[in-house]
């Protein structure tokens, strides 16, 4: 008998334009070769016919329930007074909740999945296994932006800290597993005795070893991510703003990804290419000669940074963010504590064809032997 797992996401699984849409997204295709999956994801506009075409091949069935934006507010609203994280009253639906029951009690799963802690509060009433993937430490994250911010920004971000750490604390009490993407983010969540957090990391997707188009590099520096979230923002900034001015002269950037923001569009000059949405992401990624990543705040794993990595690209990111990869500093990546720092390692790569070599072949092979979609998921089915 073919095992069933009920698959619950906050989002569409696609495109693969979120960290949590990719991690969703592989571990449904790879969890489909042994299992049967039946997907629903929260969703707040019209799905399009591509987008659920990429999915369909995976899926027995497909679900969602759509929240209107007013709802969302309203949620997030009342939150102010209930004591709900912002963001889990952002995604949650009474009428949702009640959809996913009958979901479940029609299937009738042998596993329910809820990616995300947000997730969490749409925890079922069946007798099964429920699995919560946090994915990332997210009260922590929350607490690291209120240290950066100022005014009211930082002080809805210190509030929502302190509402997710008690939530994701309480929320592992009613799951039967509970998996993080590395043991970083694990470090930062608290959990009640007796309840472990298992790592799930993330894999890459063959493709980024696989390119095979020749590419001119047309850019020194390069940075790749949702250029709409708060984190790749600020580094899109520091590079541009603190890193380039110390740079040699005639040095050039490319930055790109989905919906940049007003800020990140503003960075745009003669050395700067702000290209936004790539059809073929991995091209943005081959046109640079170098991955710079001035990344301070955030948690998880970097999906960016795996998957130029992957495509042999060298990499400069802060200790933090490697911690999260494992990474050996000086021979597979190149680690940066300061502006100064970054400043250093590019000169070094951009000045020594035998380092830059060297890191981009053991960047790639690191890649390849560590991070595997197939074994990763395997954690999920397994004991």
């Amino acid at each position: 008998m073919t095992l069933k797992i009920l698959f619950l996401t906050s989002r569409l699984p696609y495109p693969l334009d979120k960290g949590d849409k990719l991690r969703a997204y592989h571990q449904i295709v790879q969890l489909s070769k042994y299992t049967e999956i039946v997907l629903c994801s929260v969703i707040d506009n019209d799905v399009k016919k591509a987008d659920v075409s990429a999915l369909l091949p995976y899926v027995s069935e497909f679900h969602t329930i759509r929240i209107s934006n007013v709802d969302r507010l309203i949620n997030a609203t009342k939150a102010f007074g209930n004591g709900q994280p912002f963001q889990t009253a952002w995604f949650y639906s009474s009428d949702g909740h009640d959809y996913m029951q009958n979901l479940a009690e029609q299937t009738k799963p042998d596993i329910i999945f809820y990616q995300l802690a947000r997730m969490a509060s749409y925890k079922l009433d069946f007798p099964c296994v429920h699995i919560l993937d946090y994915m990332d430490a997210f009260g922590i994250g929350m607490e690291r932006r209120s240290k950066i911010t100022q005014n009211i920004s930082s002080q809805l971000f210190r509030l929502e800290a302190k509402r997710m750490k008690k939530y994701e604390y309480n929320m592992a009490k009613k799951f039967d597993k509970l998996f993080i993407i590395s043991e970083q983010d694990a470090e930062c969540i608290q959990v009640p005795p007796g309840k472990k957090i298992n790592i799930l990391p993330n894999g890459i997707d063959e493709r980024f070893f696989n390119y095979q188009t020749p590419t001119i590099k047309q850019y020194d520096l390069t940075f790749v991510g949702n250029m709409s979230y708060l984190p790749n923002i600020d580094a899109a900034e520091v590079l541009v703003n603190q890193i380039l001015p110390l740079c040699p002269a005639n040095i050039t950037i490319e930055i790109a990804g989905v919906s940049p923001h007003k800020r990140v569009l503003s960075l745009a000059s003669s050395e700067v290419r702000i290209s936004g949405y790539t059809k073929d992401i991995r091209d943005a990624y081959a046109r640079g000669r170098i991955f710079c990543a001035p990344l301070w705040q955030g948690t998880g794993q970097q999906n960016k940074i795996l998957e130029a990595m992957a495509m042999g690209i060298p990499c400069i990111t802060t200790p933090a963010v490697n911690k999260a990869i494992g990474a050996k500093n000086n021979d597979q990546i190149l680690e940066a504590d300061s502006i100064d720092a970054f400043v250093k390692c590019i000169n070094l790569l951009l000045n020594d064809p035998i380092l830059y070599t060297h890191i981009s072949k053991q960047a790639r092979i690191f890649v390849q032997e560590k991070f595997d979609w197939e074994k990763q998921v395997m954690g999920v089915i397994g004991s």
